[in-house]
């Protein structure tokens, strides 16, 4: 009966051993599945050919309206020429030339009552009610002032491609948050509550607002242009050449569109989180194109 017993027990202990062991191996399967489950993109308009050389597309979410930022002339050329458009999140063009006389305006971000723009060398602030210019800004060291994020404090952050510097806007004036050198070819940002997201020639890093101290987030991205956060460590991100990859940590990129063959450019990107959709402003193409993005 001893023996009996002690075998039930062995049992019971190894039985119990198999299935604590087996939890992690369960548990490494789902997070894998999960993370394979791979996202779509789906075209559900574009617009015309009217833009002048489209850049960026920033949402405002207090007024349900798309800012469309066009170079006109060459992306560093201090011409005048460039200006941004109003464009509904259906399509449809409110106003081609809403704001003038910029000169090669790219990144965008809306805080308040004010549009935020990157225009080569400095920071333009647009009131949007009155749709004119409040102030500009000099970036001090800055040749190619590129895209704009903003943090829930109102800090305007700017990358400074040509230079690796990340420059911060306090309300009052910009100074360097990153010096230069820090980045090979910043471009793209997103501001979120705990990190400043930077995406560079083939990465993205992520930086401490109160240290500045920066940590590879996500390896071979390639180039960054549009960086947009889909989910938790889950990022859009556009290369300008014409495609569009889903990134994230210890992953590889995955295509979800390219237009590389019929030579239309990927720019500055836009992502509406709850509309689930992406807009592409198609660089020399002149057009902004709306995906439906799901899984």
């Amino acid at each position: 009966m001893l023996k009996v017993r002690n075998s039930l027990l062995l049992i019971a202990l190894v039985a119990l051993v198999v299935s604590a062991c087996s939890e992690p191996e369960k548990k490494a399967q789902t997070q894998n599945v999960e993370q394979k489950v791979e996202y779509k993109a789906e075209k559900v308009w574009s617009t015309d050919h009217v833009f002048n050389v489209p850049e960026s597309v920033c949402y405002d979410s207090d007024r349900d309206v798309l800012y469309i930022a066009n170079i006109v002339g060459k992306p560093s050329e201090k011409d005048g020429e460039g200006f941004i458009s109003r464009l509904s999140t259906k399509g449809e063009v409110l106003d081609l030339e809403w704001v003038a006389g910029l000169d090669a305006p790219k990144g965008m971000g809306v805080y308040g009552e004010k549009l935020y723009v990157t225009n080569v060398d400095e920071l333009v602030e647009i009131n949007i009610t009155e749709g004119k210019e409040n102030a500009r800004y000099a970036i001090e060291g800055a040749t190619f002032a590129n895209d704009i994020a903003i943090d829930q404090h109102g800090n305007v952050f700017i990358s400074g491609m040509q230079n690796g510097a990340v420059y911060k806007f306090d309300g009052q004036k910009v100074s360097e948050f990153l010096k230069q050198g820090t980045f090979n070819r910043p471009n793209g940002l997103f501001a979120c509550k705990d990190k400043l997201y930077v995406g560079t020639s083939d990465r993205v890093y992520a930086v401490d607002y109160k240290t500045a101290d920066t940590a590879t987030y996500i390896k071979n991205t390639d180039p960054v242009d549009g960086l947009e956060k889909v989910a938790n460590d889950v990022f859009l991100k556009s290369d300008w050449q014409g495609r569009v990859h889903l990134v994230r940590p210890g992953m590889d990129k995955f295509e979800l569109t390219n237009t590389i063959a019929d030579t239309v450019n990927a720019a500055d990107i836009e992502y509406i989180k709850d509309q689930s959709l992406m807009l592409v402003p198609t660089f020399f193409d002149n057009r902004i194109v709306a995906y439906k993005i799901s899984k």
